[in-house]
């Protein structure tokens, strides 16, 4: 089984070694095991687990948490798969669900320099899982830096983004005059023309 996938020790290209695992998660009475999936085609080169909820299966069992890279479900290899394919994967079956993973293997001595790493390596992750608005542009970014996966503690990487909301909120802003000024230009196009106006259903 997974005969496509290497279980060797391998290193990530930070110089930092990664373990694979599997678990098998019994799933919910909703068919769920109760994770979040980042990452993922066609701009991060790899699916991470972004979020594992409490009171499910997967926190419950403890072995994956939150920063583990997901390299496969129920034997099958997801690499250069989208996140909602990975999801359909784990939705597809009944039961009980096969998730491969990688954690990171950390290194006592890198000490607190290591958890600064973590910390500001997963949070870019969930920064860019929350960037809808620019998704695919962050994931280039994120693909171009050479940014992977790692596990973090959530409970001491909180962190408010109140710029970045200031940030979008300006471009929907820019993007609503667009809209209107596009709007006003049809309307004149069609006075000329001498057509009726349509009114659009919103």
């Amino acid at each position: 089984m997974f005969t496509d996938m290497d279980y060797e020790l391998e290193e990530d290209k930070l110089g930092i070694p990664t373990v694979p695992g599997t678990v098998v998660l019994k799933k919910d009475p909703n068919n769920l095991i109760g994770i979040s999936i980042g990452g993922g085609a066609q701009y991060c080169p790899c699916l991470y687990i972004v979020q594992v909820f409490d009171n499910t299966p997967a926190a419950l069992d403890g072995t994956v948490a939150a920063g583990d890279e997901l390299t496969g479900v129920n034997g099958k290899p997801v690499k250069g798969k989208t996140k909602v394919e990975v999801a359909k994967m784990i939705q597809a079956v009944q039961g009980e669900a096969v998730i491969h993973y990688n954690k990171l293997q950390a290194d006592p001595k890198q000490g607190k320099s290591l958890d600064i790493v973590q910390d500001i390596v997963f949070q870019l992750q969930r920064f860019v899982s929350g960037m809808s608005h620019y998704y695919d542009e962050c994931y280039a970014v994120l693909k171009e830096a050479d940014v992977f996966p790692i596990e973090v503690d959530l409970s001491r990487t909180t962190i408010n983004y109140g710029s970045h909301s200031s940030y979008t909120g300006e471009y929907e802003e820019e993007e609503e005059e667009e809209e209107e000024e596009g709007k006003r230009e049809e309307e004149r196009r069609q006075a000329e023309n001498g057509a009726e106006k349509l009114i659009d259903d919103e």
